[in-house]
């Protein structure tokens, strides 16, 4: 992935005079490599969580972030399973 990165700029991140930030067709071209939409990748759909609903979702998310792939996977059938 990196090497869709131009060596002359950085990763996106808030950019502040004499800092680069990646052109969009860098950043058209890291998004199909992870197969999002572009928006994605600065954050567009992600709507700030409060309350006990944020709450919940982060420590559902470091426990995510700590299985392995198998582990992963069957937890991925298990959500879709129990939503329908």
């Amino acid at each position: 992935m990196m090497a869709l990165v131009h060596h002359r700029q950085k990763l996106p991140r808030a950019a502040g005079p004499g800092d680069y930030a990646p052109l969009f067709e860098t950043a058209g071209k890291i998004a199909a490599a992870l197969e999002v939409p572009t928006p994605v990748l600065f954050g567009a759909g992600n709507a700030p969580s409060t309350g006990e609903r944020a709450r919940l979702l982060t420590d559902i998310n470091g426990t995510l972030s700590r299985m392995n792939d198998e582990q992963l996977s069957r937890a991925t059938k298990m959500l879709k399973a129990f939503l329908g």
